[in-house]
């Protein structure tokens, strides 16, 4: 089974079914409120990258941040997640 072709200067991606994926991420900081750490925050773009090549560009993302932080509300930011 081929994934995807070579073409000139791009990679073209040969599952075209409309799959979609989810993609789960927690972390114990909270990336996006600091802006030295934005850079530090690949794993979404990396992911949405690998599977695009793949053909797959639908990738729904959820996102619960700050679990290690003893003020957040631990609990609360599992339920309601980041999307």
């Amino acid at each position: 089974m081929k994934l995807f072709k070579c073409e000139v200067e791009s990679l073209i991606g040969l599952d075209d079914s409309n799959k979609q994926i989810t993609f789960i991420i927690t972390s114990g900081g909270e990336f996006d409120k600091h802006i030295q750490y934005t850079n530090l925050d690949f794993a979404v773009q990396y992911v949405r990258g690998v599977f695009s090549i793949l053909g797959i560009d639908k990738v729904n993302v959820i996102r619960v941040e700050g679990l290690d932080l003893a003020f957040n509300n631990k609990e609360k930011n599992s339920r309601e997640g980041y999307l």
